[in-house]
């Protein structure tokens, strides 16, 4: 055969083989569709989203050249509905978001709450026992846990996915555990709201 007409076969082989590659999924990708497949049966919510990096190194926050960054990370948010019970209404539901900070892991930043946690707002009542109790949560989040937020729609993790299933699981009695937090707090607010004032 004239290498002209090996050319004509081989190229366009070789380009078909290229983009059979490349719809492929890869080891990642096959991990990652474990992962939310086995959250979306426990009930779960996933949505994957782009969100500030809460404790960047000093270079993802300022170029070389002195410009200042946006360092983000990209984390699916999984998340547990809340269902409000009779009686409670979403404003009893205090809202707050936990940071993880893993360049502090060995500091307080809060206390009450485990070394390398802040809060970055927080409507919750900020008494020892309630922060113990969260802290006790927080840090039953699996590894690579970016974000730990409660609101009264419900209760979220935002992480970096790694592990395997018995990880989502984990994660998933973190969410329920989480949500029993909020709802606790919630009744006490309605209960204090529903009492009579004392004359």
């Amino acid at each position: 055969m004239q290498p002209a007409l090996w050319a004509a076969i081989l190229i366009p082989l070789v380009l078909l083989l290229w983009l059979v590659a490349q719809v492929m999924p890869t080891p990642r990708d096959r991990q990652l569709k474990r992962l939310r497949d086995h959250a979306r049966a426990l009930g779960l919510a996933v949505h994957v989203r782009r969100v500030p990096d809460p404790d960047p190194e000093p270079e993802a926050r300022v170029s070389g050249g002195g410009a200042a960054r946006d360092p983000r990370l990209e984390v699916a948010v999984y998340t547990r509905p809340l269902r409000l019970p009779a009686g409670v209404e979403r404003r009893h539901v205090p809202a707050f978001q936990a940071l993880a900070m893993p360049r502090h892991a060995d500091e307080v930043l809060v206390p009450g709450l485990p070394a390398g946690w802040r809060l970055a707002r927080s409507e919750l009542p900020l008494l020892d026992s309630v922060l113990a109790e969260l802290g006790e949560l927080l840090v039953r989040t699996p590894r690579g846990t970016v974000t730990v937020e409660g609101t009264a729609s419900g209760c979220s993790v935002a992480w970096r996915e790694r592990g395997e299933t018995d990880e989502v699981d984990a994660l998933g009695a973190a969410l329920d555990d989480l949500c029993a937090f909020q709802l606790a707090l919630a009744r006490k607010a309605a209960a204090r709201e529903a009492a009579p004032d004392p004359d």
